[in-house]
């Protein structure tokens, strides 16, 4: 077994070096195994390689919206009201996130094209666009509707209660090779790989607590069939990989334009187990000391995703390596 190279152990909170001014990345433990409500919730570990350049240092850690959630500060999927219908054996339906990355600014080459296109017609430099990465499962009902959450990176340093009510107009849209895979339903026709309009808000509910409103951005892709398979273009025992991208004009910077583009691996049920169990081990029993966090990205993730049956020639591992190489070529 691959775990067992996993044998010196040192602190959780230990960051790994790296040239960057800004860079690292951590394991952490973003759920605690027990019972909730009559049901066994499983244990669940993160790990986040951190790469970006300066401007994305607030993303670092758990998000306060939701603040028991343990959310990454990036734009994840999820229904309106987060456990939504969840399928057997999928905990209480809460997503699980093994995986987020903060990825250069700067390797815009990895986008879409109709993201590129955003970015340069609104005049978006660097140092206003974030690229991140989120793995996480899919534990609900295929027909469960589920929202695209940008609050928790709109709203990085959103407190846990008495948080400032703030509402911000934005462009969003999902981007895919399959223009037909994903996409968002708007207030008009529903397009693939198209901006639509939408108002976010990021407020405190009657108790107190921060929340992420409103019952938008829903994202629709059970609507078309695979006329060779008999099957909806999602399957949530196959995953799927698609961009999401959002831009808006920042009222805290002057009205600066800012984009921010999302890589989503979307994991079934096998590679959830899977990875779930490797980053258990990983998180109990660290790897030695890595020379520097790249390195480490493939010795913590992508090789023994490699050695896993459900990742095995899968688009998500794929998506993976080519993230590896680009980081490795942009040193």
């Amino acid at each position: 077994m691959f775990f067992s190279l996993y044998l010196l152990a040192f602190s959780v909170s230990t960051i790994l070096s790296c040239p960057m001014a800004y860079g690292g990345i951590e394991i952490v433990e973003a759920r605690r195994e027990g019972d909730q409500e009559g049901i066994r919730i499983r244990a669940s570990h993160r790990v986040c390689l951190y790469k970006g350049e300066d401007h994305y240092n607030e993303h670092k850690g758990f998000t306060k919206i939701y603040v028991a959630e343990k959310f990454p500060k990036i734009p994840i999927i999820h229904p309106y009201h987060i456990n939504g219908v969840s399928r057997p054996d999928c905990d209480d339906g809460r997503p699980t996130i093994p995986l987020v990355a903060h990825l250069p600014a700067i390797m815009t080459d990895l986008l879409p094209q109709g993201i590129k296109d955003a970015i340069q017609k609104k005049e978006i430099g660097s140092n206003q666009l974030k690229i991140f990465l989120c793995m996480q499962n899919f534990p609900w009902n295929e027909k469960q509707l589920v929202c695209l959450r940008p609050n928790y990176a709109l709203e990085p340093n959103a407190v846990t209660k008495n948080y400032k009510d703030i509402k911000r107009n934005i462009r969003a849209g999902l981007f895919h090779d399959n223009a037909n895979l994903a996409f968002l339903k708007g207030k008009g026709q529903l397009r693939p790989n198209y901006l639509d309009i939408f108002q976010v808000h990021t407020h405190s509910r009657k108790d107190g607590y921060t929340v992420a409103s409103p019952n938008n951005l829903h994202i629709d892709w059970d609507q078309k069939f695979d006329s060779k398979t008999g099957k909806t273009l999602f399957d949530v025992q196959k995953g799927t990989v698609f961009w999401s991208y959002l831009d808006y004009e920042d009222q805290d910077d002057n009205q600066r334009n800012k984009g921010i583009a999302t890589l989503h691996l979307i994991i079934n049920d096998a590679q959830r187990t899977d990875i779930s169990e490797h980053f258990k081990n990983l998180f109990e029993h660290h790897a030695p000391h890595p020379d520097d966090d790249i390195n480490t990205l493939k010795q913590w993730v992508i090789d023994p995703l490699s050695e896993l049956q459900s990742f095995q020639n899968t688009v998500q591992l794929q998506k993976l390596k080519d993230i590896y190489e680009t980081l490795n070529f942009k040193g």
